[in-house]
């Protein structure tokens, strides 16, 4: 792949980017147990940024690119419209504005590519030094358009409006029934996703996570970034609608499942609380108030989102 990254304008020296760091991301930067690729990733972060005039020919040699470099563990604007599209409801235009906007969600992912650690990150996969496979993009949106009026996506309307669809096409629930107690909580009804986003995320909990509180597991998320060239202060936390909405659009568009045999952890944005989500064995996601019984011993861990 030839290499993303658009320019070699000097911007921060590793000593001042090493400032930027908490005292925990030193701490891993600074163990000689790490891989000797750090100091490779601290002088790519030193020595790239991005044009501001690049043009929408760039845009799509990246979507092209990104396309080609993350196979089936692509989801863009042509997958999310297929997961959200009811063929016998034309009135439900799933193109959800995404085709009108394509020009605006291929510059972000232009930009988020030629991001210093993702530009370094994505020269390793394209070099095959990192495992593509081990890694899917997702294009995140923030609502639908049903008979001509947006509605935002939460998890409540896409289990609504999708669930009966995905029934029908062979491809199970969205929930299982005992997770209907999450429909009663503020996560489940009105936490939205705000923009136009994309997602760089592991398609299966990081092993080093199971079996961690919380703090551990955020570190071991740093540590893990570090070791793949990424910038372990971009690391996010997900949602409950995060990890649906992942779930939907891979089994929708593609029929591919993500989180067998294990959960992951998110945090409710409006109670700061913890939730668990996996698939059952039964099918469809299942939603745990606290650390699923088993999971204890093995399966309850994290998803790297960068």
């Amino acid at each position: 792949m030839q290499s993303t990254v658009m320019n070699t304008k000097p911007s921060l020296s590793l000593e001042e980017l090493f400032e930027t760091l908490t005292p925990d991301e030193r701490r891993i930067l600074t163990d000689p147990k790490k891989i000797p690729a750090i100091r490779e990733f601290l002088c790519s972060m030193a020595k790239h940024e991005v044009k501001k005039n690049d043009t929408q020919k760039d845009f799509e040699v990246t979507y092209t690119t990104m396309q080609k470099l993350f196979g089936e563990n692509f989801f863009g604007i042509e997958e999310v419209v297929r997961a959200f599209t009811i063929p016998s409801k034309a009135s439900f235009a799933a193109h959800i504005a995404a085709e009108k906007e394509a020009r605006k969600i291929k510059k972000m992912l232009h930009i988020k590519c030629n991001e210093p650690d993702m530009a370094f990150f994505l020269e390793n996969i394209a070099r095959g030094t990192s495992p593509a496979d081990e890694w899917m993009m997702i294009l995140h949106i923030p609502h639908l358009i049903n008979h001509g009026t947006r509605h935002p996506i939460t998890m409540e309307y896409t289990v609504n409006t999708m669930d009966k669809s995905l029934y029908k096409n062979g491809k199970g629930k969205l929930l299982t029934k005992d997770s209907r107690w999450a429909q009663s909580r503020y996560f489940y009804r009105s936490e939205k996703i705000s923009n136009y986003r994309w997602d760089l995320l592991t398609k299966r909990c990081i092993d080093e996570t199971y079996k961690k509180d919380t703090d551990k597991q955020e570190r071991t998320l740093k540590s893990y970034a570090i070791q793949n060239g990424l910038n372990p202060s971009l690391v996010r936390t997900r949602k409950p609608l995060d990890i649906l909405y992942a779930y939907f659009v891979a089994l929708s568009s593609r029929n591919a499942k993500i989180l067998l045999d294990e959960f992951d952890q998110a945090v409710c944005e409006s109670s700061n609380e913890n939730v668990y989500m996996g698939v059952s064995s039964l099918g469809g996601l299942k939603i745990h108030s606290a650390i699923p019984e088993y999971g204890k011993a093995h399966n309850t861990g994290r998803i790297l989102a960068r």
